[in-house]
């Protein structure tokens, strides 16, 4: 429901079962759970909890700017709902597109993007590291990031991961494509590796610390977004927080929520037009304090949605507090944590705070 269905591989085979859950527990008195699952493991969380009420937050992963996916949700709402008398969900939303159709269909949300929860004190500006790139582009390896646009950058990093319900020939394959059309470009996950392919599929070998992401993004000039519809997008924000211009294609999903004309340009979809995008950028020469200040004005508009959608739940619990008091205490970067499943789920729930 929130989020893309898992695939199975060419072979039938279903991907791997998933050990952790991303949710965050924002107050127990009452029940106030930020979460990015879909209502199969919202359901299950229901089952934990022994308060009679309780209020699910719930992030979409996935683009819901379309009326057929919002009329499967409201459907799924209801039953939800119908199911589970005094448990509460309602849904942030990346774009009023997406808050005008969930309100349309009776499904509950408010406008706040998602990566108004991005840490700030990590995703900075680097002034000491050399800029080597022209571009930068940070995205899975997934044929939807269509990487091929950015054949025409010929100073270009690329920082890569997979996700582990992708099927691994598909991952492999399309590497295959990418080191063919972008033979060049710098991996910077594992750069001189001599078996970065093999590295890249080792579930072992963990991605770049989000602590060092702005490190690797601040050796380049320009973040690039190639994609043509996804979800809220953090890489976008990332890019601005550690002071780099985008240059992204047209795209549903709300990455251009966070765009300013002065330090984002929308092209075409074609190489020629990235290419193009990304001299325009170096050339403005715009100061990275500069692009980083106004997306902390913008991020501050979306923080101040999103607490004051949770005082209203306080109230509407009959609690006298405050959520900016809370703020400090319970706020974690993307305000997410992936948990093993089900594990301390129900004892940190339901302990009296």
């Amino acid at each position: 429901m929130t989020s893309k269905p898992e695939k199975s591989s060419p072979t039938g085979a279903r991907p791997p079962e998933r050990s952790h859950r991303l949710y965050h527990i924002l107050s127990t008195r009452p029940v106030v759970i930020v979460t990015w699952e879909s209502l199969d493991t919202i359901d299950q969380m229901c089952e934990l909890i022994e308060e009679d009420e309780a209020y699910f937050i719930a992030v979409f992963k996935w683009t819901m700017e379309s009326e057929d996916k919002v009329e499967r949700l409201a459907q799924d709402y209801a039953r939800h709902q119908e199911k589970h008398r005094g448990y509460h969900l309602l849904y942030l939303c990346n774009t009023p597109a997406e808050y005008e159709l969930l309100s349309r269909h009776n499904v509950p949300g408010v406008l706040c993007h998602q990566n108004a929860f991005l840490d700030e004190r990590i995703y900075r500006i680097c002034p000491d590291m050399e800029k080597r790139f022209d571009a930068v582009y940070n995205a899975q390896i997934a044929p939807y990031k269509r990487h091929c646009l950015a054949q025409r950058v010929k100073s270009l990093a690329l920082i890569t991961y997979t996700l582990y319900y992708q099927p691994i020939e598909q991952r492999k394959a399309y590497f295959d494509e990418l080191k063919k059309v972008l033979p060049w470009a710098v991996m910077l996950n594992w750069e001189g590796h001599p078996e970065y392919g093999r590295c890249l599929f080792d579930p072992h070998l963990p991605r770049i610390p989000n602590e060092k992401i702005s490190e690797h993004l601040c050796m380049a000039g320009v973040g690039l977004m190639l994609s043509k519809e996804e979800g809220g997008c953090f890489a976008v924000t990332e890019y601005l927080l550690s002071g780099l211009p985008v240059v992204s294609t047209k795209s549903k999903g709300g990455r251009d929520v966070w765009f300013d004309e002065e330090y984002a340009a929308i092209v075409e979809d074609t190489p020629e037009a990235v290419a193009e995008g990304v001299r325009d950028m170096i050339n403005r020469n715009i100061p990275a304090e500069y692009i980083r200040d106004k997306t902390l004005e913008k991020m501050k508009v979306h923080r101040n949605s999103f607490i004051a959608l949770v005082n209203q739940l306080y109230r509407r619990a009959g609690v006298d507090r405050d959520f900016r008091d809370d703020w400090k205490k319970v706020y974690r970067n993307r305000m997410m944590r992936a948990e093993p499943w089900p594990g301390s789920f129900a004892a940190e729930v339901n302990r009296v705070s």
